[in-house]
């Protein structure tokens, strides 16, 4: 009895000190280590066209104002991007408005009310050119106008009617860091016949010179920077 006792007690100590070391062991934890990346940051750039030194566009650059056939105006806009990111292209386009400042003349063989897009029709363009900072020439506008109305010039109605001819222009360096130029040179037209007149676009011209008397057109010239060819 003595000797089965000693083994039943030196059989219970086993059992308590396995199961201790078990239990001990079943408290260990798998190692981990975290380190951070810090300070990353997503942050967009700019795109900012300045004109002539302005971020906010301009006013009034050019003026003729009581102008007869013959008479001249020219502008250059200095085109700069301040801002930090490369654009793409740049864009150019026209819009006019009519603005009949002066009533038309009394002789009723003078007075013919002009709308703005027959009007544009007789403001020709001598020039209109796009520079690069060396001043050369970029782009020759004038050249890639076609005359659509037969006056035999290109005018600001045909201008303003095919935009493709003032797109994909070089765009000025960012940062402020280049300057591209671009020029026009409008003149009022000096030739009879220079404009459709109604809804007829596929007839004789009709129309003369004085026809323009008292009639005028408010015109914004519009840049475009943009990122992206597809623009």
């Amino acid at each position: 009895m003595e000797i089965n006792n000693r083994r039943t007690k030196i059989a219970l100590a086993l059992v308590v000190i396995v199961g201790g070391i078990l239990a001990g062991v079943g408290t260990w934890a798998f190692w981990s280590d975290t380190d951070s990346s810090t300070g990353n940051t997503v942050e967009a750039g700019t795109m900012d066209l300045a004109i002539n030194g302005s971020a906010n566009g301009t006013t009034e650059d050019f003026n003729l104002i009581n102008a007869q056939p013959g008479d001249q105006v020219n502008h250059t806009y200095a085109l700069t991007n301040e801002g930090s990111t490369e654009a793409d292209h740049l864009e150019i386009g026209f819009n006019y408005t009519e603005n009949d400042l002066r009533a038309e003349p009394n002789d009723s063989e003078l007075a013919n009310e002009l709308n703005a897009s027959e009007t544009a029709s007789l403001i020709r363009v001598q020039a209109m050119q796009y520079e690069n900072p060396q001043g050369t020439v970029l782009n020759d506008i004038t050249t890639n106008v076609t005359d659509t109305n037969g006056n035999g010039y290109v005018d600001l109605q045909e201008v303003n009617e095919q935009t493709n001819v003032l797109d994909n222009l070089q765009a000025p360096a960012p940062n402020g860091s280049s300057t591209t130029y671009f020029t026009l040179d409008l003149e009022v037209a000096n030739d009879n016949a220079a404009y459709w007149t109604g809804a007829d676009t596929t007839g004789n011209l009709t129309g003369a010179d004085e026809d323009v008397m008292a009639d005028g057109v408010d015109i914004a010239v519009n840049f475009t920077l943009n990122q992206d060819s597809s623009q």
